[in-house]
């Protein structure tokens, strides 16, 4: 991992590649967002996610040297979110951070002559903080770091921003706070290249990667439990999709057309005339079902979809209301057997069904709203959708006598 980074070649200082690995590594499966032993980890990870975005873009933007102290207060403020996310986050999932010790801060920490000289050299971490507690944290009274005087309490009235102290110091491109101590009368300016504050902050940030590869292990230890389970093919079509349906939904994923399928294989004829047409349709839906199980197996969900798709679809010709009526008749139309009273949204979706038979769909199905169930009524609208692109593509050459 870097250490020392030459941010004047970069064209950003802080690589915002590490903020979308993780949110990719996350979004790329959905057990963060389901599985109940990732639930408060998942939420810390959205939150990280989010502010880091945030943090990454303002850290670029106010990356060189300030020119006020409201400009250094800013990077500050989104540096130390930086550093509180990442540390924050490797420490619920359980990852070592991959610790500076004294990289970075050790050559200020010996040069200054503020600190308690019989104290243990403080780590970059505890040197940073207790810059932060100087700059903004606690600005007022700041006496906890262990390599202060005893009983010691540090004030800091302003900060400085490569102020003319910097000349006299020889620190080049200098930040850093004014100090006063209960301890002393003098007046102390602590400071520091600007430069080792965003390397130090940057080699923090970067440990983001850690967390990002924490994920892809958790994905590929589920995705290779999920392989383990093949769908029993040696069933009934009926079985097959209710058990793909239970191994989708075991994984934290939806196909409702798998659903629909189930019920469009068990779902009675009320009009003998429609067997043939749905027969027809229900051969294409068994003679899918190896390469849906195919898909399954293979954690292929985007391939069920595009099968799922290709039996479902609707003919690229259409008379003019179809693509309307089609959408309200699946949206109000559940799978009750009649109307209820007072249902407007039913009743127009009826509507439609009925408007929708006298089209088309008349070729090849017999579709009477006023009696059918209306599982029946959609059924009949799919077979019709799927004769209809049958014909159209020069698949399906026989109508409906």
């Amino acid at each position: 991992m870097k250490h020392k980074k030459d941010f004047k070649k970069d064209n950003l200082y802080f690589d915002k590649k590490y903020c979308c690995d993780f949110r990719n590594a996350i979004n790329s499966s959905p057990i963060f967002e389901n599985d109940p032993k990732y639930l408060s980890q998942y939420n810390l990870c959205c939150a990280v996610m989010d502010r880091l975005d945030t943090c990454i873009a303002k850290l670029n933007k106010y990356g060189d040297i300030p020119d006020s102290e409201e400009d250094f207060l800013v990077f500050m403020m989104f540096a130390c979110m930086v550093y509180d996310a990442v540390k924050q986050l490797l420490s619920v999932l359980n990852i070592p951070e991959q610790n500076s010790e004294r990289e970075y801060f050790k050559l200020i920490y010996e040069k200054s002559r503020i600190f308690n000289p019989e104290a243990e050299a403080p780590t970059d971490d505890k040197f940073f903080e207790y810059i932060r507690s100087l700059i903004f944290a606690h600005p007022f009274g700041t006496g906890r770091p262990k390599f202060l005087h005893k009983d010691e309490v540090q004030y800091s009235p302003w900060v400085i921003v490569n102020g003319i102290s910097s000349v006299f110091s020889g620190v080049k491109n200098a930040v850093g706070a004014r100090i006063y101590s209960n301890q002393s009368e003098e007046i102390i300016d602590l400071e520091f290249p600007f430069d080792i504050l965003k390397q130090f902050i940057c080699f923090k940030y970067e440990q983001l990667e850690l967390a990002t590869k924490w994920v892809e292990e958790q994905v590929a230890n589920a995705e290779n439990n999920w392989r383990m389970f093949k769908v029993n093919q040696d069933q009934s079509p009926v079985e097959i999709l209710i058990e793909i349906d239970k191994i989708l939904t075991s994984r934290y994923e939806t196909c409702y057309s798998i659903r629909d399928f189930i019920k469009y294989m068990s779902c009675s004829l009320s009009d003998l005339r429609n067997i043939s047409a749905v027969e027809t349709f229900r051969a294409e839906i068994v003679g899918r079902i190896p390469e849906l199980c195919m898909s399954v197996d293979n954690l292929d969900y985007e391939s069920v979809e595009k099968i799922c798709s290709t039996i479902t679809r609707r003919p690229s010709q259409m008379h003019k209301m179809a693509h309307y009526q089609l959408e309200k008749i699946f949206d109000y139309l559940g799978d009750k057997t009649s109307l209820t009273e007072n249902n407007d949204a039913e009743s127009w979706g009826l509507t439609q069904a009925d408007d929708f038979s006298k089209e088309f769909a008349r070729k090849w199905v017999y579709i009477d709203v006023k009696t059918m169930p209306y599982l029946e009524i959609k059924l009949l609208v799919r077979v019709a959708c799927y004769l209809e692109s049958m014909l159209q593509e020069h698949a399906y050459p026989e109508r409906r006598k």
